[in-house]
């Protein structure tokens, strides 16, 4: 399996596994678009893509190309522009942003290797003088504009320039220093400058065409207003799947790594609730799995003969961790708690897609809700009057943001208790079915609400807090009002298929908001919620579960009046 692997050469010739995506290179060819932008969520296969394009028109690689592409689609149906390129390539990952001066550096470094390796690959076109002239250039404007100025009037093919990872640097200061992101990418920031220098070469037909990916517009704006010929194809339907997998396919790679016929249907169901839910056009028909976790699994799988022992990757994890930075962009993580609420308490939100940002102007909730889509922690659910229902794609965003608001909850003093007590509650459920250290703990975090706090209490914000315990823990999986005969059940949790947990739970949950009730209003509420449980208790998807433990759960105001088990 070729996790972690992103150049193209190594997985076609050393018999890695390649989903075959190189018809898209005839569509790319047949658009009639010179210049374009894709963007994708981080690890979606994007410089693996920018490898296979490097090869694929490298007039380098023309030897190869049987070799390369022989067993694939495009090398079946070649297009006319195999093989007729000079190739350069910049990869923006990995640049320091701490400062403004190791971000400008950084930045030249980057663009310094990629004319080196491009002196490399064709040094037919450039006498030593000319490369050590451009060489010690010390400003990226000057460095690529001198890059193109030499092979003015040369005998060489033109130019397909290819850069990966555009914006990593810059959703880096987006995030961290909003007023160094503005300077460099504004009318006279130097990202800007760059830009309009390869703009200058394309009209002078030196460079021909331009493929650039990343992961949001956050610089969209800034590089297209001097560039502004580009086209962009990160929601275009006919792309929709040039860089993800689809379900088929990911069937395809589970029985080639010896899942068995009866195994498939609830691997398939874990790989479901962990990888997918990725769409990124309304009209689109299928949601796209995230290839690196989907190769993670495989790998694993491959190496252990069993799942995972944990199900997300520690590098996606890392990546996505930053979740908080992106709710602080512009110090206004308060006014986003709102959206962070509804997201968590709802797993949805409507928005419009922002195609692009101007953060001259002001960066607005749906711009903040765009870059969480273009991120990869929303995904389109479906169409909306005025723009789209944006959604978490899967467990592993679900649990991203319930953590976050857990630690917000934990700053506030909303959650009075260490973190390992918490872990500690959960396991007593998991290892012996006792619910008493969770009872202490519920109780104390409504006691920690203010009468203000409590003001916003709904049945809804109570099971939020509730599953957030669960969430945080690890140990169970939550089913947040899964769906049984047409009714929706309050929380399911089940434990994690890493763990031999031989405790699972059911709860309904019921919230009165007044300060007091009568023995006889709470009996009546008492019985209502047991016959909710028992209803669901019946359904086929309950009756399947080993060793269920059911609970009704009842608070009124801020006292958690029960938490007793229906058997």
């Amino acid at each position: 399996m070729p996790y972690g692997l992103s150049n193209f050469a190594t997985v076609a010739t050393q018999n890695y596994y390649f989903v075959d995506r190189t018809h898209y290179l005839e569509k790319l060819d047949n658009l009639g678009e010179k210049y374009i932008f894709f963007l994708r969520p981080r690890r979606f296969g994007k410089s693996l893509w920018v490898s296979l394009m490097q090869y694929y028109y490298g007039v380098q690689y023309k030897a190869q190309f049987s070799e390369l592409f022989g067993k694939y689609y495009i090398g079946q149906h070649p297009t006319h522009y195999a093989n007729q390129y000079l190739i350069l390539c910049f990869d923006f990952s990995g640049i320091d942003t701490q400062t403004a001066e190791s971000t400008y550096q950084g930045f030249l470094w980057k663009v310094k290797m990629g004319v080196e390796a491009f002196f490399a690959e064709y040094p037919q076109y450039f006498s030593a003088e000319e490369k050590n002239q451009i060489s010690a250039l010390q400003n990226p404007e000057w460095l690529i504009g001198a890059l193109f100025g030499s092979l003015k009037g040369k005998n060489a093919p033109n130019i397909y320039l290819l850069i990966d990872e555009y914006d990593h640097f810059a959703n880096e200061l987006l995030a961290l220093n909003l007023s160094h992101f503005k300077d460099i990418m504004g009318k006279n920031g130097w990202v800007r400058k760059f830009y309009e220098t390869i703009k200058t070469a394309t009209r002078d037909g030196i460079v021909d065409r331009l493929f650039v990916t990343g992961v949001s517009p956050a610089t969209l704006d800034s590089i297209t207003s001097g560039f502004n010929i580009s086209s962009s194809l990160t929601m275009n339907i006919s792309f929709h799947n040039m860089m993800g997998f689809i379900s088929t396919e990911v069937e395809a790679i589970l029985q080639n790594i010896g899942i068995s016929e009866t195994e498939l249907p609830y691997t398939m169901e874990q790989m479901r609730l962990w990888y997918d839910g990725y769409k990124m056009n309304k009209e689109a028909k299928e949601h796209l799995y995230n290839p690196d976790m989907v190769l993670y699994f495989a790998k694993e799988y491959i190496s252990t003969g069993s799942y995972p022992e944990e199900m997300l990757d520690v590098n996606i994890a890392s990546d996505y961790g930053k979740i908080r930075h992106i709710f602080e962009i512009n110090n206004q993580e308060e006014e986003r708690v709102p959206l962070l609420l509804e997201i968590v308490e709802n797993g949805k939100i409507s928005s419009p897609i922002v195609p692009r940002f101007n953060f001259e102007l002001d960066f607005t909730q749906h711009d903040f809700l765009s870059l969480l889509f273009y991120m990869g922690m929303l995904s389109i659910e479906a169409p909306d009057f005025d723009g789209v229902i944006l959604r978490t794609p899967n467990y592993v965003m679900k649990e991203l943001y319930y953590k976050y608001y857990y630690k917000l909850l934990e700053e506030r003093q909303l959650m009075p208790f260490a973190t390992p007590k918490l872990r500690n509650a959960v396991l007593e459920m998991a290892k012996y079915g006792k619910v008493d250290s969770l009872k202490e703990l519920l109780q104390a975090i409504l006691l920690a609400h203010s009468n203000r706090d409590k003001a916003n209490f709904s049945e809804k914000h109570i099971k939020t807090l509730f599953i957030t315990l669960f969430y945080v823990s690890g140990i169970y999986l939550v089913d947040s009002e899964p769906e049984t005969e047409r009714k929706y059940m309050d929380v399911l949790l089940i434990g994690n298929i890493q763990y031999n947990i031989p405790y699972n739970y059911l709860f309904e949950l019921k919230y009165i908001k007044k300060k007091s009730i009568s023995a006889k209003e709470l009996a009546n509420v008492r019985k209502e919620t047991i016959a909710q449980l028992e209803a669901y208790k019946s359904s086929p998807k309950v009756q399947n579960i080993a060793n269920l433990q059911s609970y009704i759960l009842i608070v009124v105001d801020k006292e958690l009046k029960i938490l007793e088990q229906i058997v």
